[in-house]
């Protein structure tokens, strides 16, 4: 049923050790003119034979996206689906190592055919370690490092992650200056779910 509507160059790394001054809770994530063309109000995701066992976490972080508790959204549903072709995120698991990335997401487009790779570039006014998307693009994958990933045991962690990595899929860069967004880029991030600043971002995306 449909939500109430009356009541990542390319990649996106996160896990860094770095340490940024926390401003403003107010301070929104990067976002530019450009997003995910798929109809938002009918995405699905698809989980790939590599990553099955994550499926719990990927539930969670991408029904609260669509259940933000931070007022109305045009996301729906975001639930899983069995058919790849019909999902605008694939998601995938890998041992890349332990000294890469915890998760990214890419982004691409269709070209006669073919998948090309969407880059991100920065944003004005120039904001360290964000990014946007600098055209639109059709579907994202996201990448699980299960040589990092594993290491977090605590499920709101986890969950955190793959709701950051969701919002890369939908086009929002990284939010440096602020440890109360799920897309803050740093290991002490301060939330594990979606807050007002990233549901903001996303509506003025998704006018």
């Amino acid at each position: 049923m449909k939500k109430f509507k009356n009541i990542i160059f390319s990649i996106f790394i996160i896990g860094c050790i770095s340490i940024v001054p926390k401003v403003s809770a107010a301070t929104m994530p990067a976002y530019g003119n450009y997003k995910l063309t798929w109809n938002i109000e009918s995405i699905y995701y698809y989980i790939d034979g590599s990553a099955p066992g994550y499926s719990g976490t990927i539930k969670a972080a991408s029904n609260n996206w669509v259940y933000t508790g931070c007022g109305y959204n045009k996301l729906y549903p975001n639930t899983q689906t069995t058919n790849k072709k019909g999902s605008a995120v694939d998601i995938y698991a890998s041992y890349y190592g332990k000294y890469t990335f915890t998760a990214v997401t890419y982004t691409f487009k269709k070209v006669d055919g073919n998948n090309v790779m969407v880059n991100w570039v920065g944003v004005i006014p120039y904001r360290e370690g964000t990014g946007v998307p600098k055209e639109n693009y059709t579907f994202a994958e996201i990448h699980i490092n299960n040589d990092i990933f594993d290491a977090y045991t605590d499920f709101n962690v986890r969950q955190g992650i793959i709701a950051h990595e969701f919002g890369h899929a939908w086009g929002l860069g990284h939010n440096p200056e602020n440890m109360s967004s799920i897309m803050y880029n740093y290991d002490n991030r301060a939330v594990y779910t979606i807050q007002q600043v990233d549901n903001d971002a996303f509506n003025a995306l998704y006018k």
